[in-house]
């Protein structure tokens, strides 16, 4: 309800957007899945309501692919969690005025950009490229973030730890680079919650993220610490005497979501 009424968009017809793929009645078992992503792209949009350009935010929604526009709602609703003012501004088609949103704090802006990867396997002149990239987006007179959304098959079956590697070949770009302030990843996971006999399987989709910052940078943005210092949490365990796989959304959205399951359970 929350997207449809953002989008104008069905999620429940053939031709909505691929992110949601709309699940296989031979595959019943993969049903949560679909419901995960609708919950994810719902509660970041339930984060995001009262910022200012959320008109915005519908408008990219209804017409970009929503494999790009799931990165770019985490990634502003995580900075406002953060304690951020967050802004998103309309497409302008120039150069350096042209990135994702606007986050500022205590008189501090900052200008953020989300690159959605979509190279199958992991190559080290990929983050680079992509990061110089994206840097032609942001203006130079205030500090810049950049999110890398990382494809999941960069770590399916891989035998080495990409996500170092990733963050290697952040730090050798921002070593020259000290417009950009902060390198934060992001990595798309399934969590499994459970399996109910009444309502079937039921999870969650997590964006887990890791920050890489530029302690030469240009710019100052110190509230960027609360990303590093654990204070900004997506999704926590749950209470101590439930069973380790069971996990609770620490989001308002999520709870109510999970709330109302509970209710209408037979």
């Amino acid at each position: 309800m929350v997207i449809e009424d953002c989008t104008r968009m069905p999620i429940n017809h053939p031709a909505s957007d691929p992110f949601f793929r709309i699940p296989d009645d031979q595959k019943p078992e993969d049903a949560w899945q679909y419901s995960a992503r609708i919950q994810s792209i719902a509660d970041s949009l339930w984060e995001l309501r009262h910022i200012k350009g959320f008109r915005n935010v519908c408008k990219r929604l209804a017409a970009m692919d929503l494999t790009v526009s799931a990165s770019e709602l985490f990634a502003a609703a995580l900075f406002k969690k953060a304690g951020f003012d967050v802004r998103v501004r309309h497409e302008r088609g120039k150069e350096k005025q042209d990135f994702d949103f606007i986050a500022r704090h205590r008189r501090r802006t900052v200008n953020v950009e989300v690159s959605t990867i979509n190279t199958p396997a992991y190559r080290p002149q990929t983050v680079e490229n992509t990061l110089k990239a994206e840097m032609k987006q942001l203006p130079e007179h205030n500090a810049a973030v950049v999110f890398l959304a990382l494809p999941e098959s960069w770590f399916v079956g891989s035998n080495q730890d990409v996500h170092l590697e990733v963050c290697a070949d952040a730090g050798i770009y921002m070593e020259t680079h000290n417009r950009l302030n902060a390198v934060i990843n992001l990595r798309q996971e399934y969590v499994r919650h459970a399996d109910d006999p009444a309502r079937g399987s039921t999870g969650t989709l997590v964006f887990g993220y890791s920050i890489l910052r530029n302690v030469g940078a240009r710019h100052k943005a110190d509230a960027l610490a609360a990303f590093a210092n654990g204070a900004v949490p997506t999704y926590q365990p749950g209470p101590s005497d439930l069973p380790a796989t069971t996990y609770a959304p620490a989001t308002v959205f999520g709870r109510w979501v999970k709330g109302y399951w509970d209710r209408s359970a037979p």
